[in-house]
Formats: structure tokens, C-alpha cells, sequence
């Protein structure tokens, strides 16, 4: 799902599912607001976190958020403050991807 788009007419019909019936996978990738410009994703983080909240607290959907480590711009530093400020909002699960590219890989041929 689109972490940042939840409108409320979805968030009625979410709330009427069973605990533990639906499974939402929240692709984050990035709190970095410079590296979401950069990759083409912005994000509203304040709605992100509400609608966070909103599934947490309000409904039984099982969260399987995602960020990805190594996108262009984004530091350890940032990547961590991201990290951190995930497990604050509490989902289920985390999936952390890589982020590659062909010129990290150039001295490894295929």
C-alpha cells in the first residue's frame, strides 16, 4: 500500500475485517524526505504516520512495512534516524532491502 494514501472511505471497510484477516505490506522505503525526492517517491510522513496509527490501533491489519538501506543520498546516519523512527510506529514486521546498482557490481562480472 501507499503508506501515505488512505482515504477515509478504505479506512471504513478496513476497520470491519476480522483481527489478523488482512496483511498490508507498507513500502516506506525511505523517512529521508531529500532521498524520497530523489528516487521519485515523496511522501507526506505526517499522513504516513497517521494511517500507521490508524491500522495499528483501530483495526487488526498485520503491518509488514519495508524500508530500503543504500538509496542514493541516504547515509547510515539518516537510514538509522528512518530505522528508529519505523519501530517507534510499531508494525509487525520490518523488511530491510538493498539497494544495488550495476556500478557497485562493476568489479564483479556476471
Amino acid at each position: 500500500m501507499t503508506p501515505d494514501h488512505l482515504p477515509e472511505a478504505l479506512r471504513e471497510i478496513i476497520a470491519k475485517f476480522p483481527p489478523g484477516a488482512l496483511q498490508f505490506e507498507v513500502g516506506v522505503q525511505t523517512f529521508n524526505k531529500e532521498v524520497g525526492a530523489a528516487i521519485k517517491r515523496r511522501q507526506n510522513y505526517e499522513r504516513l504516520e497517521d494511517n500507521f496509527n490508524f491500522l495499528r490501533h483501530q483495526t487488526g491489519v498485520h503491518i509488514n512495512a519495508d524500508l530500503i538501506v543504500g538509496l542514493p543520498g541516504e547515509t547510515l546516519e539518516s537510514f538509522a534516524v528512518g530505522f528508529d523512527r519505523l519501530i517507534a510506529l510499531g508494525p509487525q514486521e520490518i523488511q530491510v532491502g538493498v539497494f544495488e546498482t550495476a556500478a557497485r557490481h562493476a568489479d564483479y562480472p556476471s
